[in-house]
């Protein structure tokens, strides 16, 4: 077996987080297997390896996580995003149910609707913040009917996912930062997006 290539590369500065498309192509042809040593982690930069990689959940398994930060991990299991099946097609079932096309065709007059009332709010004012009134707003409207969520929490979503994204790296000034926005998402999810708080359709 050839000897795998190692980067220290690091993927999680801010101007790799911005434009990380160099590195990607740096990574890519030094092999289908690459050694990060900075944080003593293994990459497949190719996309034939990173397929397989996905097929195979038993080989390159979610479970123990799938962070950078082992302590984040450890905070993580059992989530959809690190586990493996069974448990995780189980999740997966309930969490794509109303994202079915069949769900979606029930559900277009709503965001239709939803839509409508975004541009009935705005259109008179000549200009909108197309990110967040219309980008951010519907998506997190619509998705969180869908999956019943209450109606509190749903103001923090957006903040709960960047936060929970900054987390995704190693044990740096950005993950600290991040770790009151994602211990008040944690909270949410084992509270309040529970059965009897949700939309026992959703």
């Amino acid at each position: 077996m050839s000897q795998i290539p190692a980067s220290d590369v690091d993927l999680y500065t801010e101007s790799a987080r911005t434009d990380p498309y160099e590195i990607y192509a740096e990574l890519r042809a030094l092999g289908p297997v690459v050694h990060l040593s900075r944080y003593d982690l293994y990459a497949l930069p190719r996309y034939d390896e990173v397929r397989a990689a996905l097929m195979d959940w038993q080989t390159f398994s979610s479970a123990r996580g799938v962070f950078v930060d082992p302590d984040v991990n450890a905070q993580l299991e059992g989530i959809t995003l690190c586990s493996d099946p069974p448990e995780h097609t189980a999740m997966r079932s309930v969490l794509g149910r109303p994202l079915r096309p069949d769900r979606m065709r029930e559900v277009t007059p709503r965001i239709e609707a939803e839509a409508d009332q975004v541009v009935e709010r705005v259109v008179g004012r000549g200009r909108f913040e197309v990110v967040t009134e219309l980008a951010e707003y519907l998506p997190m409207t619509v998705v969180s009917d869908l999956v019943g969520l209450p109606d509190h929490g749903r103001e923090k979503m957006l903040e709960w996912a960047a936060a929970i994204w900054n987390t995704q790296g190693p044990a740096d000034d950005r993950a600290a930062a991040a770790g009151p926005a994602v211990e008040e998402f944690m909270a949410f999810a084992m509270n309040d997006a529970v059965p009897g708080k949700i939309d026992p359709d959703g």
